[in-house]
């Protein structure tokens, strides 16, 4: 009697730890938690190193916001972070009517490995900036500066439209951030 009624409690609490587990799981792809980092060690480990390369590219303009006199000059920079790897690749940029590009300059992130940046024209407002590079150790910098005049009154951003990233001519995804000038 009692023993058999006993039996099933054991087996009771495994079946829901076992099922409170699935949920517990993606937790440590936070990597807030101080779980992240055990489940980094058991698991992820090995991919660590490689995933710069192929996850966290960033490409980011600074500053985030300006403000520019009509007729005015100012200077965007086009960042990149976790670009390990990167050796080749096109940003499309669309800047606002309300500017006018007047200068795209190679920033370290290029000057540093002998690479080189070339700009062209597109459709509505748009510039294709080529980029190149002799070697890909550098994982951060400055990409281009892009110099703006500004040329009309209101808000006028500048926007990563798209592009494409290669690392040994495999293309990688980006995080964009753009930014916003007012002219005034």
């Amino acid at each position: 009697g009692p023993a058999a009624a006993a039996k099933p409690l054991p087996a009771a609490p495994e079946e829901t730890s076992a099922a409170g587990l699935p949920p517990a799981e993606p937790e440590p792809a936070a990597p807030v938690s101080g779980q992240a980092d055990e489940s980094a060690q058991e698991e992820g480990q090995p991919t660590l190193p490689a995933e710069p390369e192929s996850q966290d590219l960033v490409l980011f303009m600074t500053p985030l916001a300006t403000t520019v006199a009509k007729g005015g000059r100012t200077q965007v920079t086009l960042m990149v972070s976790g670009g390990k790897g990167l050796d080749s690749g096109t940003v499309e940029l669309r800047i606002d009517p309300k500017l006018k590009l007047v200068s795209a300059d190679a920033g370290d992130f290029l000057t540093r490995e002998k690479g080189a940046l070339e700009q062209t024209a597109g459709a509505n407002g748009s510039v294709k900036l080529r980029f190149g590079r002799g070697s890909a150790t550098t994982d951060s910098g400055t990409l281009a500066t892009l110099g703006l005049e500004g040329v009309a009154p209101g808000n006028a951003p500048v926007l990563i439209q798209g592009g494409s990233y290669l690392v040994k001519d495999n293309p990688i995804p980006a995080r964009v951030v753009n930014a916003l000038v007012t002219v005034e």
